[in-house]
C-alpha cells in the first residue's frame, strides 16, 4: 500500500511539473518578438474589421487562463485622426473561442468579459465641416443598411467596466471663429472634460440589444469648474430583427433611472428616444423626439445654470419638478407638469412650446392648474426682478388660469386668490416690441380686492372691492396712458364709502379723464359727470351732478343715519390744490333723519375762490346759517396743515399733561401763513336742527349770533364774542350768556396777551345743583396770568370764589397757585363748606397742596401733601362718612347699595418710583336694604411690581369675618389678569345672595364653605375654580311655596358647575335627588342641564288661590322625572310625575273658555297636560308638567265655588 502510494505521489507531481513547465513556456512563448507580433497583427485586424477603422495595438499580454492586456490601443476616425486612446485595457474573460470565431463564420459567438479596465482613456469626438459627427462612422454599423437587417457574429457580455482617470473632448468645427469659450461658462461648441471616473457593465446580442447600466460616473470640466459628482442610469437599446413577413419594429432608447448630481442639483428620471437606435443617436438635432420623466426627488439648483449661460442665471436658489415633458426642439410639451420651491409654493401646468429657442417665433399655450405661489418665496428666486409693491403685498397667491400666444401677443384668462382678495382677468396683451407700449383689452373682475394692502395709494381706496369691468388701452404711466373701462361695482367700500353698485364709464387719456359715475345703495343713488383736465396749464375740474336719499352713514360720515338730497356744481381750474380758482355750490339739500320725521332744508352752500390781486385768494363760503369771508396769502392744502396743527396744539393746551399758559408759552415754529378770517353763525332752527342729526347735546337760543375774527401772521390772534339768550350742553344750560374774549400769541418773542369775560346770569346743572349767576374774567400779559371765577347760589346763601395766580419766575420757572376763598356751595339739604384760605401751589418742580378740605359736619373730602422729585414726597387724598347711594344718584346700579364709605389713598415717590396704597371701609353695608356688615378691602402697588395686591374681608354684625379674599390684580397680563383666592372662616351665610334671588327663592338659611376656591381670568370672563360644601342649607321656592333643605356639595371647574348628586327633603322629610351642570362663559350666559329623580312622595305645590289664579293646591310626586334646561332668559321645567297620597289639585275654569276648562290643561286618560307655552308669571319661565292621576290624588274643577258648582275626581274616575 506505502509503495502505490509512493507512485501516485510521484505522478502528481510529475504532472504539476509539466503544468508548470507549459505556463512558463507559454509566458516566454506570448513574449516571443515573433509570436508578439503575431498576436499584436491579428487582434488589430480583427478589431479593424469589426469596426471598420484603423485600429493600432501596441503590445498584447495574455495570460493564463482567461486573461488579456492590450497596451497603448488607438482608434482612428475615416479621417485618419485619433478619436479614442488609452493606455491599457485589460480584459478578464470568462468565455470566448477565438479559434471557432476565426473559422467558422457562419456562427454568433459571445465574447463574456469578467471584468474590463480601461486606464488613462482618452475620447475626442468633433463635428466636420459638413456637419457630420467623427463618430457616426461606427455607429452605422450597429445601424440597418437596408429594410432587411442581418444579425452580427458578435455578443458582448461585460459583467463590470472601470474607467480610471479619463479624458473627453468635443469641438464643433462648424462654429465661427468669435464662437470660443466664455470664461467661466461650459461652451459646449469645445467641450473637455478630465478627471473622468465611472464604473459601468453591458450586453450586446447579435440581434441589435444594447443593455447598459452606468453605476458611476464623475467628471470635471477644467476651463468653467464644473464638476459632475454622480452619474447612473440604465440603458437600452433595441433595433429588433424582422419577422418571418420581413416587418421589424421601431427601434428605441431607454435611459432609465438616470441620475446627476451636480452640487445641490440632483436629477431623477426615465429619458426615452423612440424610433432611434444607436447609429441614429449620431443624427440628434432640433427633430429629434424625446420623452424625459422626472421623478418626485429632482433638485435643480439654479446656480448650476450658471456653468452654461454667458450671461449667468437670472435665477436663484432651489426647484423640485415632476411630470413628464416630450416632443423636440421646435415643440415641446407635457400634460402635467409639477414644480414646488420654497416652504409653500407649488406650481402645477399643462403646456405645449412651440419654437422655445426662437422668442420671435415662440408660441405658449400654458393652463395653469391650481397652484400656489408664495411671493417672498418668488422674490428670492428671482432676486434680480424688481417686482411691484402691489404684488409683494398679495404675499401668498392661489393661481388658476391659462396662457395663449406668443410672447408680445398673449392672451391671458387667469384666476388669482390672494389673502386680500380675488382677481380674474380674461386679457389681450400686447407687448413690446410688437408695440410701443403695451396694449390690453378685455374684462376684469374682482371679489373682496383689498387695494390698502396692496399699497396703490395712501388714500386707502378700497378695503373690499368687487369689480366687473372691460377695458381697452395702452400704457402703464400717465404720459404713455390712454384707455376706456365700462365698469360695474356691487357690495364694495371705495375710498371709505360704502356701495352697494357703482356704475362707470371712463375715457382716460393724454392726461384726461372724461365720464360718467353712478353709485346706489339700498336707500339712496348719486350720480354725475365729470371732467379732469391736466392736459393743459392750468388744469380743469368740472362735475355735476344729484344726490338723492344717500344715507351718509353708510358712507362713514356719521354714525347717526343721515339721508341726505341734494345737487352739487363744481368748476375749478388750476394745478393743483394748493393752486386753483372756481366755485363749489351745493343747492337744494335736504336732510333726513332716518327713524326721526325730523328734516332739514338748506338753500344752499356755496364756496367761491377768487383772485383779486397776485399773491392774495379770497374766499366765501355761504349758507343759510354759515357765512364766512377768508382772505389771505395762503393755499388750501397750507391752510388745512395750519388748521391742523392748531387743532393738535389745542388738543395739548387743554390735556392733562401740561397747563394752558404754560402750553402758550412753549416754543413753536413761526407759521408764514397769512390769513385773515371772518366767520359767523346764526344760532337759528336750522343750526339747533343740524347739531341735532350729528348727535351733538349742545342748543343755541334762536336768536344767538357767534363770531369769530381769526389773523394770523407772525401773530396769533383770536376774538370771539357770543351774545344770546341761552347756551345749553347736556343737563347744563347758561342763561343770557355774554362772552368776550382775546386771544394774542407773539411767537417771536414767546409772549401770550389773553383778556375776556364770560358772564351768565343763570346756570342749571342737573337736578340738585344751581347757581344764580356765574362770571369768570381772564387776563394776562407776558409773565402774568390770572383768572378769577365767581358763582351765587342767592336763594341758599352760596358763593363759590376760586382764584388761579399762574407767574413765570425770572429764572424761567412756571408756578401756578389756586385758591378757595370763602366757599360753600348747597347741594339740596347738604351744605359743603372749602376751608377758607386753602390753596395749590404748581410749579414744575412740585405740586404742592396745603390741607384742602371740602366738608359737611362729620363728612369730608381732604387732600394734602406734594408731588415732587423728592424720594420723601407723599400726596394724602382722605374720604369719609360718604353715603354709598350717591354712587346710584349719580349711576343707575341694578341694586340700591347703602353704608358709609371710608377712604385713605396714600400715593408716595410719584415721580422717581411711585407707590400706592389704599385702605377702604364701608360701615353697615347693605344692598337693597339687606345687611351684611362691613367691607375691608386694602390695595398696594409700587412701580417694582407688577400686580396689584388685593387684601378684603366681609365681617358680619358679631365682626367675625365671613369671606375674606387675597390675591394679584396683573397690570401686564391682558389675557388672565385675575388671580385671587376666596375662603370662608366659619361658612358664608347663604341667605347673602338673598337680594339678588328675592322674587324666585325665600327663606334661604345655612351656610357653605369654600375649599381651594379661586377667581382667575378677566373681570369680563371669569374662571371659577373650586369646592363649595353646603351646611343645614335650605329654601324655599316662591312660585310653588315649598321649603327644601340638603346637605351636599358644589363643584366649579373651568365654564362648568357641577352639582353632583344632592337629596332635598321637603318639610316631611320626604326626598327627591337633585344633580346636573350649568354651563356658563366667564359667569356670563348660563345653560342649565339639571335633573330631579328618585322622587318618593316629594313635596312639590302647596299654594293658596291667592298665589296663583290659574292652578293651586297640594301635589306630592310618588314617582317621576324633572328637567330644567335653557338659560337665564328663557328657562324651562319638563316634569312628568304620578301623583301621591294626599295630592288635591284645583283648577278655576269659570272665566276661561266656552267649554268651561282652561286652554293650557288637557286631559288624556289618566294624563293631566299643562300647555308647554303657558307663562307661568315670572320672566322668562316656561312649565311644562304632566301628572298621572291617581287613586291617592284628588282634581277639582271649580265652575263656581259660592254656589257648591264643584267637580271633583280621584284615580280614573
Amino acid at each position: 500500500m506505502r509503495t502505490r502510494l509512493r507512485k501516485l505521489f510521484k505522478y502528481l507531481a510529475l504532472l504539476t511539473g509539466s503544468l508548470m513547465l507549459v505556463l512558463i513556456a507559454f509566458g516566454w512563448l506570448v513574449r516571443y518578438p515573433a509570436v508578439q507580433s503575431w498576436l499584436v497583427e491579428h487582434t488589430t485586424w480583427v478589431l479593424q474589421r469589426e469596426l471598420g477603422a484603423p485600429v493600432y495595438v501596441g503590445e498584447v499580454d495574455v495570460a493564463l487562463p482567461m486573461q488579456a492586456v492590450l497596451r497603448d490601443v488607438t482608434l482612428c476616425d475615416q479621417q485618419g485622426l485619433e478619436m479614442f486612446r488609452t493606455k491599457e485595457i485589460r480584459l478578464n474573460v470568462i468565455n470566448f473561442s477565438l479559434w471557432r470565431f476565426l473559422w467558422y463564420r457562419g456562427e454568433v459567438q459571445r465574447l463574456s468579459l469578467r471584468s474590463l479596465r480601461l486606464y488613462e482613456p482618452s475620447v475626442y469626438l468633433y463635428k466636420r465641416s459638413d456637419g457630420e459627427l467623427n463618430l457616426r462612422f461606427l455607429l452605422d454599423r450597429f445601424a440597418a443598411k437596408d429594410s432587411v437587417r442581418k444579425p452580427g457574429r458578435l455578443e458582448l457580455d461585460l459583467v463590470a467596466a472601470n474607467i480610471e482617470d479619463g479624458r473627453f473632448r468635443y469641438r464643433d468645427s462648424t462654429s465661427v471663429e468669435g464662437d470660443t469659450l466664455f470664461p467661466g461658462r461650459v461652451n459646449f461648441r469645445n467641450l473637455l472634460f478630465d478627471s473622468l471616473q465611472a464604473n459601468f457593465s453591458l450586453l450586446y446580442t447579435a440581434d441589435g440589444t444594447l443593455d447598459a447600466q452606468l453605476s458611476q460616473l464623475s467628471a470635471l470640466e477644467p476651463e468653467a469648474g464644473l464638476r459632475v459628482e454622480h452619474v447612473s442610469f440604465d440603458l437600452s437599446a433595441t433595433n429588433p430583427l424582422p419577422d418571418s413577413s420581413g416587418i421589424a419594429e421601431a427601434p428605441q432608447i431607454s435611459i432609465l433611472d438616470l441620475s446627476l448630481k451636480s452640487g445641490r442639483t440632483w436629477l431623477h428620471g426615465d429619458l426615452l428616444l423612440p424610433d432611434r437606435d444607436l447609429g441614429g443617436i449620431a443624427q440628434f438635432g432640433p427633430d429629434y423626439f424625446f420623452e424625459a420623466n422626472l421623478k418626485s426627488d429632482c433638485r435643480l439648483d439654479f446656480a448650476l445654470l450658471n456653468y452654461f449661460l454667458a450671461g449667468g442665471s437670472p435665477l436663484q436658489g432651489e426647484v423640485y419638478a415632476l411630470g413628464t415633458v416630450t416632443g423636440t426642439f421646435h415643440h415641446i410639451e407635457s400634460q402635467d407638469l409639477r414644480v414646488r420651491f420654497g416652504e409653500q409654493s407649488r406650481v402645477r401646468a399643462t403646456f405645449s412650446i412651440d419654437e422655445p429657442l426662437n422668442p420671435e417665433e415662440t408660441r405658449l399655450n400654458v393652463r395653469m392648474r391650481p397652484s400656489i405661489l408664495a411671493f417672498d418665496e418668488v422674490e428670492r428666486l428671482l432676486p434680480a426682478v424688481t417686482f411691484p409693491d402691489v404684488l409683494r403685498a398679495m404675499r401668498l397667491l392661489s393661481v388658476q388660469g391659462r396662457l395663449e400666444g406668443s410672447l408680445q401677443d398673449l392672451q391671458v384668462d387667469m384666476r388669482t386668490g390672494t389673502e386680500v382678495g380675488e382677481v380674474v382677468a380674461d386679457l389681450h396683451l400686447q407687448l413690446p416690441p410688437r408695440v410701443p407700449v403695451i396694449t390690453y383689452e378685455g374684462e376684469i373682475t374682482t371679489t373682496n380686492l383689498d387695494l390698502n394692502e396692496l399699497g396703490l395709494t395712501d388714500q386707502e381706496p378700497s378695503r373690499r372691492l368687487n369689480f366687473t369691468g372691460t377695458v381697452n388701452g395702452r400704457g402703464v404711466t400717465l404720459e404713455e396712458l390712454n384707455t376706456r373701462f365700462d365698469a360695474i361695482v356691487e357690495d364694495s367700500d371705495l375710498f371709505g364709502y360704502q356701495v352697494d353698485s357703482l356704475l362707470a364709464e371712463v375715457q382716460v387719456a393724454d392726461r384726461k379723464i372724461e365720464g360718467f359715475l353712478r353709485a346706489r345703495d339700498p336707500e339712496g343713488l348719486a350720480y354725475g359727470r365729470v371732467n379732469i383736465d391736466y392736459s393743459t396749464s392750468p388744469g380743469l375740474i368740472k362735475a355735476d351732478g344729484e344726490v338723492e336719499k344717500l344715507n351718509l352713514s353708510r358712507y362713514g360720515l356719521y354714525e347717526e343715519p343721515i339721508r341726505v338730497t341734494t345737487r352739487y356744481h363744481v368748476d375749478l381750474r388750476g394745478d393743483s390744490l394748493d393752486n386753483f380758482l372756481g366755485e363749489v355750490s351745493l343747492v337744494n339739500n335736504h336732510f333726513e333723519h332716518l327713524g326721526d320725521t325730523t328734516e332739514l332744508d338748506i338753500p344752499g352752500f356755496w364756496v367761491n375762490v377768487t383772485e383779486p390781486r397776485p399773491g392774495i385768494r379770497y374766499t366765501n363760503l355761504k349758507s343759510s346759517f354759515l357765512q364766512a369771508d377768508v382772505m389771505g396769502n395762503y393755499t388750501y392744502t397750507r391752510a388745512i396743515d395750519y388748521t391742523r396743527r392748531l387743532v393738535e396744539e389745542a388738543r395739548l393746551y387743554f390735556s392733562n399733561q401740561d397747563s394752558l399758559i404754560e402750553a402758550y408759552y412753549a416754543e413753536k415754529p413761526v407759521d408764514s401763513l397769512s390769513l385773515d378770517a371772518k366767520v359767523a353763525v346764526a344760532a337759528g332752527d336750522s343750526l339747533n336742527e343740524l347739531l341735532a342729526f350729528l348727535g351733538q347735546p349742545l342748543f343755541f337760543s334762536p336768536n344767538s349770533l357767534l363770531v369769530c375774527d381769526l389773523k394770523f401772521d407772525s401773530t396769533e390772534q383770536v376774538n370771539v364774542t357770543y351774545k344770546g339768550d341761552s347756551v345749553g350742553y347736556q343737563g347744563a344750560v347758561l342763561a343770557r350768556p355774554d362772552i368776550g374774549m382775546t386771544v394774542i400769541k407773539k411767537a417771536h418773542v414767546n409772549e401770550l396777551n389773553l383778556n375776556g369775560e364770560v358772564y351768565s346770569r343763570f346756570l342749571r346743572v342737573g337736578p340738585r345743583f344751581t347757581l344764580d349767576s356765574l362770571s369768570l374774567e381772564v387776563a394776562g400779559a407776558n409773565n402774568y396770568f390770572l383768572s378769577d371765577l365767581q358763582a351765587y347760589q342767592f336763594d341758599a346763601d352760596g358763593e363759590v370764589r376760586f382764584v388761579l395766580e399762574t407767574w413765570r419766575t425770572p429764572d424761567g420757572v412756571l408756578r401756578s397757585v389756586v385758591n378757595a376763598d370763602t366757599s360753600h356751595l348747597i347741594l339740596q339739604t347738604d351744605t359743603l363748606r372749602v376751608a377758607e384760605g386753602d390753596s395749590i401751589l404748581y410749579s414744575k418742580e412740585e405740586l404742592y397742596v396745603r390741607n384742602l378740605v371740602i366738608q359737611n359736619e362729620s363728612r369730608y373730602f381732604r387732600v394734602h401733601g406734594t408731588v415732587s422729585e423728592d424720594p420723601n414726597s407723599r400726596l394724602t387724598v382722605s374720604l369719609a362718612q360718604l353715603d354709598m347711594g350717591f354712587f346710584s344718584e349719580i349711576y343707575p346700579l341694578p341694586y340700591e347699595p347703602g353704608g358709609m364709605l371710608n377712604v385713605e389713598l396714600e400715593l408716595s415717590n410719584l415721580i422717581q418710583r411711585p407707590e400706592v396704597e389704599l385702605f377702604s371701609r364701608v360701615d353697615s353695608f347693605t344692598l337693597d336694604g339687606y345687611p351684611y356688615g362691613t367691607v375691608h378691602l386694602q390695595a398696594n402697588w409700587a412701580q417694582a411690581f407688577s400686580s396689584v395686591i388685593v387684601r378684603g374681608r366681609l365681617m358680619d354684625g358679631a365682626s367675625d369675618t365671613t369671606l375674606f379674599l387675597a390675591g394679584t390684580y396683573s397690570l401686564e397680563d391682558s389675557i388672565s389678569p385675575l388671580d385671587f383666592r376666596i375662603g370662608t372662616t366659619q361658612g358664608f351665610p347663604l341667605d347673602y345672595i338673598s337680594p339678588f334671588v328675592k322674587e324666585q327663592i325665600y327663606g334661604i338659611s345655612g351656610s357653605v364653605a369654600l375649599e381651594r376656591f379661586f377667581i382667575r381670568g378677566r373681570p369680563d370672563k371669569l374662571e371659577v375654580e373650586g369646592t363649595g360644601y353646603f351646611r343645614d342649607a335650605g329654601f324655599g321656592v316662591s312660585y310653588f311655596k315649598t321649603q327644601y333643605t340638603f346637605a351636599g356639595r358644589i363643584e366649579f371647574e373651568n365654564n362648568l358647575i357641577h352639582f353632583p348628586r344632592i337629596r332635598l327633603y321637603d318639610r316631611h322629610r320626604n326626598h327627591a335627588d337633585f344633580h346636573g351642570d350649568i354651563y356658563h362663559e366667564g359667569l356670563t350666559d348660563f345653560e342649565f342641564d339639571l335633573q330631579m329623580d328618585s322622587v318618593r312622595n316629594f313635596l312639590v305645590m302647596d299654594t293658596r288661590r291667592q298665589d296663583n289664579p290659574y292652578f293651586y293646591g297640594t301635589i306630592y310626586m310618588k314617582d317621576g322625572l324633572a328637567d330644567i334646561t335653557g338659560n337665564l332668559e328663557e328657562l324651562n321645567l319638563q316634569a312628568i310625575a304620578s301623583s301621591g297620597p294626599n295630592s288635591r289639585l284645583r283648577i278655576p275654569v269659570t272665566d276661561y273658555t266656552d267649554m268651561g276648562r282652561p286652554d293650557y290643561i288637557t286631559f288624556v286618560g289618566e294624563e293631566v297636560l299643562t300647555d308647554p307655552t303657558f307663562n307661568t308669571g315670572l320672566k322668562g319661565f316656561n312649565l311644562s308638567l304632566t301628572t298621572i292621576a291617581t287613586e291617592d290624588a284628588e282634581v277639582e274643577l271649580i265652575f263656581d265655588e259660592r254656589v257648591g258648582d264643584i267637580i271633583r275626581g280621584r284615580g280614573e274616575g
